[in-house]
């Protein structure tokens, strides 16, 4: 059977999205396209690459997470945490993690784009609202071909505030979406803003653009592979975090978030944005607490940077990155992010939890398992499709 699956971000705890994966793989499917953000763009480059669940569980199990902090701060501490986060706008560089992913994507000879298919992808204009309004592939029109896309993964343009969906959003700054880095598209996704220092990309004009998570704009691209405009031919799954395990679907429950209107899309820009905003402010309360003493200018220039990054948050809410569309909840596998510790008390694994040990990554992988088998256990497409008259 085959099936589409979107992957919403998370940070470390990517690993429950593997035994998502895994599940998937047992009950006989078999993934076509996927899209995801941040931490779920992770799973969803090495699915497009040819990877199987039990190849990304071991790389993943084999992963020191603490190296994707690829700056050591040790020995001069909140200062040197300052230099770097003024300087180049991120407390850590991607570097480590980008090439940890082209290695991976190299194993199996798709390190571009143009890796994932024959034909050659064509640049459309995206407006404001998300949508494509032109551009070409085959002599299709973007609208039409870019749902057939194996792998698109989101973005947050925060100087323009606007979505960017990869690959084929590379073509407004005028860059070849066949030719570029799938490595380096992961890592735009997932650069959670202060933690990560932005990937900085020049337009045709040569103004230069923040790219940042793709959480901070929609953290859920369920849409990307299916909008709602007409039934889908094959299953379009969707996996996302919860805190506790009494949220977790059972593949036809409808009370994660309403189904269509305000609701569901106000729930689902809080799992995504604010999400994110969180982050964000550890690393302020982190970093900003002991830089007191510094030259108020570089001061200043950080802040002005903060103040960017959440007027775009805001700005977005009102873009309807956020869609929700019928049929979301009853397709949707919510995957506790709470595991068990050794003394038997419950703790929520955090998306910046970078020292994560080998325990805590078997829980959510079991988690995501889990949650998987139990949302299959009542799933039945062509009753979910019935609905979507």
């Amino acid at each position: 059977m085959l099936c589409d699956i979107a992957f919403m971000g998370g940070g470390v705890r990517g690993i429950a999205f593997v035994g998502a994966v895994k599940a998937l793989e047992s009950a006989g499917y078999k993934v076509r396209r996927v899209a995801g953000t941040s931490a779920g763009a992770i799973v969803a480059a090495l699915l497009a690459a040819g990877y199987c669940a039990d190849e990304m569980r071991a790389e993943m199990e084999a992963l020191n997470y603490l190296n994707f902090k690829s700056r050591d701060h040790r020995n001069f501490g909140v200062v040197s945490e300052f230099f770097h986060l003024r300087r180049d706008l991120g407390v850590y560089s991607a570097d480590y993690f980008e090439a940890w992913i082209d290695g991976l994507l190299a194993k199996k000879g798709k390190r571009v784009f143009g890796d994932l298919w024959g034909g050659a992808i064509g640049g459309g204009v995206r407006s404001n609202s998300g949508m494509s309004s032109s551009g070409t592939l085959g002599g299709q029109p973007l609208s039409q071909y870019e749902k057939a896309l194996p792998l698109q993964l989101t973005a947050s343009d925060i100087v323009n505030k606007r979505l960017l969906i990869l690959p084929q959003d590379l073509a407004l700054f005028g860059l070849d979406p066949n030719s570029f880095s799938i490595a380096k598209a992961v890592r735009m996704s997932m650069s959670i803003p202060l933690f990560y220092e932005p990937y900085r990309l020049k337009d045709t004009s040569g103004c230069e653009h923040l790219i940042v998570d793709g959480g901070l704009f929609c953290n859920y691209p369920i849409w990307l592979l299916d909008d709602g405009c007409k039934k889908p031919d094959v299953a379009v799954f969707g996996a996302r975090f919860v805190e506790t395990a009494s949220k977790e679907s059972k593949g036809g429950s409808s009370d994660m978030y309403a189904e269509s209107g305000a609701g569901g899309a106000s729930d689902v820009a809080k799992q995504g944005g604010a999400g994110v905003l969180k982050s964000v402010s550890c690393a302020i309360n982190n970093v900003l607490s002991g830089a007191s003493n510094f030259v108020k200018n570089d001061v200043l220039k950080l802040t002005n940077y903060i103040k960017v990054v959440l007027n775009a948050v805001l700005d977005a809410q009102g873009h309807g990155y956020a869609r929700v569309t019928k049929g979301d909840a009853r397709r949707t596998i919510n995957i506790p992010v709470a595991v068990t510790n050794q003394n038997g008390s419950k703790k929520i694994v955090k998306a910046t939890d970078f020292n994560l040990d080998q325990k805590t990554a078997e829980s959510l992988f079991n988690n995501g398992l889990s949650a998987t088998k139990n949302f299959l256990k009542n799933w039945n497409f062509d009753n979910w499709r019935a609905l979507r008259t």
